[in-house]
């Protein structure tokens, strides 16, 4: 298994060799050197762009699991083609959005920010 990983997230990638040796993790500027270590599986955050080129340089890849929301960045056709199932986290954070959502239009329908700066300007 292998975990492709944002650049800054040192944190995570120690956490998973100390968890499991059998799950890799890789920085997504040495995306590159995946494919010769033959995964099973990639776990693939929403930066990770996972084009029919880059898909079709596996040759045991049979599971692309995206830790977010959606398939944008992966080409499921190919992966589709080529008998790889591809799995999303589909409930990941509705509710925290939504919250951040309302909240957000409240902000604007009761000007909440400008009343916040004016305050801080016109207040001693």
């Amino acid at each position: 298994l292998v975990s492709i990983l944002s650049d800054n997230d040192e944190k995570t990638a120690q956490s998973l060799a100390e968890f499991n040796t059998a799950l890799r993790a890789v920085k997504l500027e040495d995306m590159d050197t995946i494919p010769a270590m033959d995964p099973v599986a990639l776990f693939a955050w929403h930066s990770t762009a996972l084009t029919g080129e880059y898909i079709s340089r596996f040759q045991s890849l049979k599971l692309i699991i995206r830790l977010a929301v959606g398939y944008d960045n992966i080409d499921i056709k190919v992966a589709g083609e080529r008998g790889i199932a591809v799995c999303v986290a589909a409930a990941y954070g509705t509710e925290e959005v939504a919250d951040s959502g309302m909240s957000h239009i409240l902000n604007l329908y009761r000007q909440t920010l400008q009343v916040e700066a004016w305050t801080h300007q016109n207040l001693p």
